[in-house]
């Protein structure tokens, strides 16, 4: 009686180390096909194939963000050219128009994509706004950078400026998403996120093993 206690004793810590979330990735490794149920009954395959689809889910959002960000940018470049002209009628004075107009096209572009493109944040308009405008405003400094260096440094761009000022703005643009979709809009519910363990699912079923004896 004494012997088969002490042999069932030895089957449960048997299967305590079978679940324990190392030794369950080692095994998988070496021999992948290896049923689930020797190994805390959850295949660590399971959790990397959803780690594998939440980044395709992830990168898929970004493309749609990124496609929506860039219409929401040509109805504000249209909203700006309309708002200059309006001003130039007005004033009669090209800065201050242009300056204004810019303002307009961004509150535009940041209306839009708090309506269509980026999950809300809790963070107030202005405040949003405020981000909003200096991301934007250090998009238009390193366009500005850009392409006056290359019409200054290269000849070829002496006579083809309007490429130099393409790549300023494709570049710019890319910097303000960039900015806008980590700095911006991004929602502060994920900062207090805990990344996912792969070995939870494992290390749970041993909690519940150890508990159960």
């Amino acid at each position: 009686m004494k012997l088969l206690r002490q042999r069932d004793k030895t089957d449960k810590d048997r299967g305590r180390i079978l679940r324990w979330p190392p030794l369950c990735a080692a095994i998988a490794r070496i021999a992948p096909k290896k049923r689930a149920s020797e190994c805390g009954r959850t295949s660590v395959h399971e959790p990397l194939a959803k780690k594998g689809s939440a980044q395709r889910r992830t990168l898929v959002n970004t493309l749609v963000q990124f496609t929506k960000f860039s219409l929401i940018g040509l109805s504000g470049m249209a909203v700006g050219l309309g708002a200059l002209n309006l001003f130039m009628v007005i004033w009669r004075n090209f800065p201050m128009a242009n300056v204004v107009a810019f303002f307009v096209a961004v509150t535009w572009n940041l209306l839009l994509n708090r309506r269509f493109t980026f999950a809300p944040t809790n963070k107030s308009f202005s405040r949003e706004w405020f981000e909003f405008v200096t991301a934007c405003s250090l998009g238009a400094v390193l366009n500005w950078a850009i392409s006056f260096s290359l019409y200054y440094t290269f000849s070829f761009f002496h006579e083809q400026f309007n490429y130099a000022a393409m790549i300023g703005v494709a570049t710019a643009y890319l910097l303000n998403f960039t900015l806008s979709r980590l700095y911006v809009f991004r929602n502060r519910k994920d900062e207090n996120s805990i990344a996912p363990n792969m070995h939870a699912p494992l290390v749970s079923e041993v909690k519940k093993d150890a508990a159960r004896t």
